[in-house]
């Protein structure tokens, strides 16, 4: 199912596999916090390498699937307020 919806958007877009699709630019970092699979109870360790407005680049100490929908802990570094965004994850790598 997730591959369809991919390759659905994808279609839309007009881009094709494996195309750099980025539209919006990236912003290096290297921050350490944490995610959680919405199936889970538990916290995973990650580490944040690039942010932009439509995506991040995480690495994850665990075997998350693509389609799997996360709960991903960010705090500022000024004042240390803590948000956790809901992300899908798009492109899984081990």
């Amino acid at each position: 199912m997730f591959e369809r919806t991919k390759s659905l958007f994808r279609q839309f877009t007009g881009q094709r596999k494996g195309e750099d699709r980025r539209i919006h630019p990236r912003f290096e970092m290297d921050v350490e916090t944490t995610c959680r699979p919405v199936s889970s109870d538990e916290d995973v360790v990650a580490r944040i390498r690039n942010v932009s407005r439509s995506g991040a680049n995480v690495i994850v100490a665990a075997e998350i699937p693509d389609g799997t929908m996360i709960g991903l802990a960010l705090t500022t570094e000024k004042d240390g307020l803590h948000t956790t965004v809901l992300a899908c994850v798009m492109h899984a790598k081990v």
